[in-house]
């Protein structure tokens, strides 16, 4: 990585690791990636897909995700992504997330707070990457935009993004 400063370092778990957290989510921040090596693996059956939440209980899965997301560094096969929008199905505001866990168990217990919530929908099972990443894709002849904040693991900024999303809505 070349940092702001122009000085070129490599960036990983072993050399400048106060570095490589930020890196992942930091954007351009820090400076401008020079070079990435991955290490490829042969991945086998995982458990998860999407879990949608209806609005109600949202400070519940505020605390459940906040909760989840401080233990990630403690379950490196667990991983999750929310998404906040408007099901048409429905007919309401659901807190969805995609949720997988690398090993194929079913249910894992870093999981156990979020997975208690009242679901609004469901389709968690064990498959392989394709048919999850399937399940995710646009329509044929549709496309979509997502879009990424990196931002603290605080509820409070949950909470705030919550209410911004709710006055956006309501025009």
């Amino acid at each position: 990585m070349q940092q702001t400063s122009s000085q070129v370092v490599d960036t990983n778990s072993t050399s400048h690791p106060d570095l490589f957290p930020a890196l992942k989510g930091g954007g351009n921040n820090l400076g401008m990636v020079m070079q990435v090596e991955l290490q490829a693996f042969k991945q086998g059956p995982l458990w998860g897909g999407p879990i949608g939440h209806r609005p109600a209980s949202i400070h519940r899965q505020v605390s459940a995700l906040v909760n989840l997301t401080g233990h990630l560094v403690d379950d490196l096969h667990a991983q999750v992504i929310t998404i906040w929008h408007y099901n048409g199905k429905l007919a309401s505001d659901v807190v969805a997330g995609g949720v997988q866990y690398t090993l194929g168990v079913e249910t894992p217990p870093i999981f156990h707070e979020f997975l208690n919530l009242p679901r609004a929908l469901s389709t968690l099972r064990v498959t392989n990457i394709y048919d999850l990443m399937m399940e995710a894709a646009p329509l044929p002849g549709k496309r979509a935009l997502f879009l990424t904040l990196t931002f603290r693991n605080d509820a409070r900024v949950l909470e705030y993004l919550n209410n911004v999303h709710c006055v956006h809505e309501r025009r």
